[in-house]
């Protein structure tokens, strides 16, 4: 039965909560021993009394001392420690509370709250629903969403297990738990507070709080290699034959099956002890192996304790048999042990026997197997396919899921892997896969990771940037965070990449001169960054370091993936050996050859290559047509079966078949082909690649003392472009001045540049060809990263700004973003509809922001300038849904 109560209270209502963290050492890496605080939060309690009084606890970890700007005409913040409160009195309106949390270090976590005081009374909209924790056992969650409640702050939560309760406070949004001795049925009572006297009560009576009495996933999957185990139970591996199963010494204990999603488990009810007998007559000799390992589950066994026993020994004789007890500290969870063979006496050359006990209650266990480390050293050369191939065996997740033998979702011509590793941060705070080489890293013979990574947008929740870092750390050290060194690289979402990290040429974080290591052993993998408990679920494959990849056909190559020519002038480009120029492909070009600049060339991971040309191409006069796009000619058709070979020594790559080509298919080796009967079988060009191997340079010699240039891209990774020597960009923007730097910095897929207005000769404008891979958020920065070269002067009253803009489709969104380009968190957006099909003048008001964007009231209230601007056109939708569109726009003005 279900009951509930109405009294009268206030609303300190909580709109948003927006959190980042800020390193006053300037420092991209968080270590343990130096971090900012974490898990910051604040509650917000209101005493009933039509006063306003609120009393404000702060708390993290990590944190001595709090500095709080309380938000309304009070000067000075307040800074108390940790473990402190303060008590403050609100007049009614609107609010924004700062509270900075500082470590011991000086690192401080920013949180802000916008909330507002009223005095009305406090109401519940829905009523909140108790649920039992799915993942600990005799746990009952409540929360209040702000959505579901008016007029409220705070709520105390009895959860009806002992007489005179202590409530727990939460404040509207968070969530309130509490672990309960026994299940049973409980009467749960929910307080809704405010200011008012009066307060708001929901009752449920008869809740049945729930036990978990097994384990609800099955524990991890081992992933250390075959030859180095020998297995008495695992699904994962090959078993050694067992005579007896729970064999009859007297034991209470009962063994039965008992499966998770396929994966087999041992349950043992009234365990306090039973027996594993693998063969008297064929023992098993583990005296090879380093470690035993078992998981194991229970929800009250306080130990577990394993046995091992060589019955060739005389009794009373430590090389018979020996025990190490382990206590459960964890319960209704999955626990790994692994317990060095050193710490037994027992002979483990002819083992017979395994005893494992406990309390007397039920345990679950699985994977129960012996194991070394790898006994062959590899000379700091690392692969691993996640398919059972390569040399990596101690993969481990760090404070989030892993599975590395998970079926490739996402199988596509970038990744047509069987199998690949599964990354799932939950929300941890440190969430990360690891593994531990077998000798030491030798980067200054090899300096290279590579890996593929594959990360759904519908995974991710929060704003952390998009981004794989790896991690270079000495896994002997106590503390291997302190002195490491990691390269971070932006990635995209929902598309397989290969993502390059170089500790030879590219920045790096941490400790500096990185080739001077050599005590490096252990490569830390993290997707989306730390120190947040936002989420994110990654896929990765074809993990290496040191592979050759002088061939297409061996190890990941760096070229594999899908390039385009560059959106660029000058993509195409032939003259002399000399340095003369004859010709190159103008800006124009991007237009009028369209048909060129969408062709793709596809290095597949096995050593396959594709010329992709869809219906049309550029074609030429010695191809029998008119210099026009048109449909392909045989052989230069995409048709040929052809492979490719990249040699980094001679800094080459070889296509091998007829018709297949890079760039521009007349041109070959010694020469430019007149006839399409007379392709070669292959083409070698000389290679550079640089911008984090997502920029190829060709060049080829084609006889008389010419060459050819061809600039690729990688599709859908559109690379800086070149600087100016121009004066920085400022208001009005108008594309006119032949002395200001008009550079376009483009991301997410997006291809721009500066033209010359088709309509008017005598205009320029922006061009913004929004491509059929970009993303849904793919935008345009009007300028450089550096961004104006004065502040955009914008208020709560000159709020607008006005773009003409030249769309194909009405009806079409386009979002204006601004920006500190000093601290690219400090941001405000707004968002508005094209109405006609054509050109026309569009204003954008920042004081009605975006959806789910910040307010410019919050900005401006702490400071915040903007200086950055960037341009969104069919926002929300991507390329693949809506096909490659062109876009223009000019005349960039602030309103006053």
């Amino acid at each position: 039965m279900k009951t509930f109560k109405y009294f009268l209270s206030i609303l300190l209502f909580v709109t948003a909560v927006i959190s980042c963290n800020e390193d006053e050492l300037g420092s991209l890496d968080f270590v343990s021993t130096a971090v900012a605080p974490t898990n910051l939060t604040v509650l917000l309690d209101v005493t009933p009394d039509n006063t306003g009084l609120v009393t404000i606890t702060p708390n993290s970890e990590g944190a001595v001392s709090y500095t709080i700007t309380l938000g309304d005409d009070t000067a000075e913040a307040v800074t108390i420690k940790q473990g402190e409160n303060i008590q403050h009195v609100y007049a009614e309106g609107d609010y924004v509370m700062k509270v900075v949390a500082i470590g011991i270090t000086g690192l401080k976590t920013e949180l802000v709250k916008p909330f507002a005081v009223s005095f009305d009374p406090p109401e519940f909209v829905v009523f909140p629903v108790p649920v039992n924790d799915k993942a600990t056992s005799k746990q009952v969650n409540v929360k209040v969403l702000a959505e579901e409640v008016k007029n409220a702050i705070s709520f105390d939560v009895y959860f009806g297990e002992v007489a005179d309760e202590t409530p727990v406070t939460k404040t509207v949004g968070d969530e309130a738990s509490h672990v309960y001795t026994e299940p049973g049925l409980y009467t749960i009572k929910i307080v809704l507070k405010g200011a008012a006297i009066e307060t708001v009560e929901y009752i449920i009576e008869d809740f049945e709080v729930t036990e978990i009495l097994q384990p609800l996933t099955a524990a991890l999957t081992p992933s250390r290699l075959e030859a180095n185990v020998v297995s008495i139970f695992s699904d994962a591996y090959t078993n050694v034959a067992v005579s007896e199963w729970n064999p009859g010494w007297g034991q209470s204990t009962v063994l039965s099956s008992f499966d998770v999603d396929g994966d087999n488990i041992l349950k043992y009810d009234y365990l306090n002890y039973t027996g594993i007998v693998t063969s008297y007559d064929n023992p098993t000799d583990l005296s090879a192996m380093e470690y035993v390992h078992f998981d194991y589950w229970t929800n009250e066994g306080t130990q577990v304790a394993f046995k091992i026993v060589n019955t060739s020994q005389p009794d009373g004789d430590p090389l018979k048999e020996s025990e190490v007890v382990t206590l459960t500290t964890e319960f209704g969870k999955w626990v790994s042990v692994d317990i060095a063979l050193t710490d037994f006496t027992t002979d483990m050359s002819g083992v017979t026997q395994f005893v494992i006990s406990s309390t007397g209650e039920t345990v679950f266990m699985d994977n129960i197997y012996f194991w070394k480390e790898p006994s062959e050293v590899v000379s700091a050369l690392l692969y691993d396919d996640f398919e059972g191939n390569g040399n990596i065996d101690t993969w481990f997740g760090d404070d989030c899921g892993m599975d590395n033998i998970f079926t490739n979702q996402f199988s596509d011509i970038n990744n047509n892997s069987a199998t690949v590793l599964k990354y799932t941060d939950a929300g941890g705070t440190y969430a990360n896969v690891r593994f531990d080489a077998p000798s030491k890293f030798d980067l200054a013979s090899d300096s290279k990771f590579s890996l593929k990574i594959y990360v759904p947008t519908s995974s991710v929740s929060g704003t952390q940037p998009k981004q794989i870092s790896l991690k270079l750390q000495d896994g002997t050290a106590s503390e291997p965070w302190v002195l490491q060194t990691e390269i971070i690289k932006t990635i995209v979402f929902d598309q397989w990449q290969t993502v390059t990290f170089d500790f030879a040429t590219d920045v790096t974080a941490g400790q500096p001169d990185p080739l001077n290591r050599t005590d490096f052993d252990r490569v830390v993998l993290q997707v989306n960054g730390e120190g947040n408990g936002d989420t994110v679920t990654a896929y990765i494959d074809d993990f290496n370091y040191g592979i050759d990849t002088g061939s297409g056909g061996g190890g990941t190559s760096p070229i594999e993936g899908t390039w385009k020519l560059a959106p660029e002038e000058k993509a195409l480009l032939v003259g002399s050996t000399a340095g003369d120029i004859w010709w190159f492909n103008s800006i124009e070009d991007l237009t009028t050859r369209a048909c060129i600049f969408d062709d793709t060339y596809v290095f597949n991971a096995d050593g396959s290559f594709n010329n992709v040309l869809g219906s049309d191409t550029w074609l030429e006069a010695w191809q029998g047509t008119a210099d026009a796009c048109g449909t392909p000619v045989a052989p230069h058709d995409g048709s040929a079966s052809a492979t490719y070979e990249y040699n980094t020594a001679a800094g080459t790559v070889t296509i091998n078949g007829i018709g297949a080509y890079l760039g521009i298919s007349k041109v070959i080796n010694d020469a430019e082909l007149t006839n399409p009967a007379n392709a070669p079988a292959s083409i070698t060009y000389n290679v550079t690649l640089s911008d984090n191997d997502n920029t190829m340079n060709l060049e080829i010699l084609v006889g008389g003392g010419n060459v050819w240039y061809f600039k690729l891209v990688r599709d859908g990774v559109i690379t800086p472009p070149p600087p100016s020597n121009g004066t920085q960009i400022d208001f009005p923007v108008d594309f006119e001045s032949s002395t200001v730097d008009y550079t376009l910095t483009d991301f997410g897929g997006n291809a721009s540049s500066v033209i010359v207005d088709p309509n008017d000769a005598n205009n320029m404008l922006a061009k913004v060809i929004k491509t059929n891979t970009a993303a849904t958020w793919a935008g345009t920065t009007i300028g450089t990263d550096a961004g104006f070269a004065t502040n955009i002067p914008i208020t709560l009253i000159n709020s607008k700004m006005s773009v003409r803009v030249w769309s194909p489709e009405a009806g079409t969104p386009i979002r204006l973003k601004i920006e500190d380009s000093n601290d690219v968190t400090h941001t405000c957006e707004t968002e508005t509809n094209t109405t006609v099909v054509g050109w026309e003048t569009i204003e954008f008001d920042f004081a009605n922001q975006a959806p789910g964007t910040e307010l410019l009231s919050v900005g401006l209230s702490f400071g915040w300038v903007y200086n950055k601007a960037s341009i969104f056109f069919n926002f929300g939708t991507d390329g693949a849904t809506a096909g490659e569109k062109t876009y223009y726009f000019d005349d960039v003005l602030f309103i006053q």
